[in-house]
């Protein structure tokens, strides 16, 4: 099976919400409510970015943030404790790597210079972001 990227937008409610419950588990923070909410307060975009690939999904809601007298945007998560989400507990590596691959090319492709993300601490979802680049604290 090919992989499939879709990107959800603040108009596909229903979609994001279907999507969540195909994870694994999911919290308050990642629902299509609080994201539109957050997004909101400062007249910012949410999207929830959508992988498949063979039987395994990998989402991650997101706030598309313009930056100011330029063409460029970054992203980042709503405040609180987000993250992406699988809807296994084991993803292979070579399924983890095409996730984060189409994520740059999404990003590259749409203009993004910087990206933030805060984990979920009891979601364990640190290994989705292995292949991103760096993690601090």
């Amino acid at each position: 099976m090919a992989k499939q990227i879709s990107i959800l937008s603040k108009d596909d409610c229903l979609q994001w919400n279907d999507a969540l419950k195909r994870m694994l588990s999911h919290d308050f923070y990642h629902s299509y409510s609080y994201s539109l909410y957050y997004a909101q307060l400062s007249n910012q975009d949410p999207i929830l970015f959508c992988f498949k690939s063979e039987d395994f999904e990998i989402v991650l809601p997101l706030i598309i943030r313009k930056i100011d007298n330029s063409t460029f945007c970054d992203i980042t998560s709503s405040y609180g404790y987000v993250g992406p989400l699988s809807s296994m507990y084991e993803i292979p590596e070579d399924i983890i790597i095409e996730f984060s691959n189409a994520l740059n090319k999404y990003c590259k492709e749409n203009r993004v210079i910087s990206a933030f993300n805060s984990l979920h601490p009891s979601f364990k979802n640190e290994f989705l972001t292995d292949k991103f680049g760096d993690i601090t604290s």
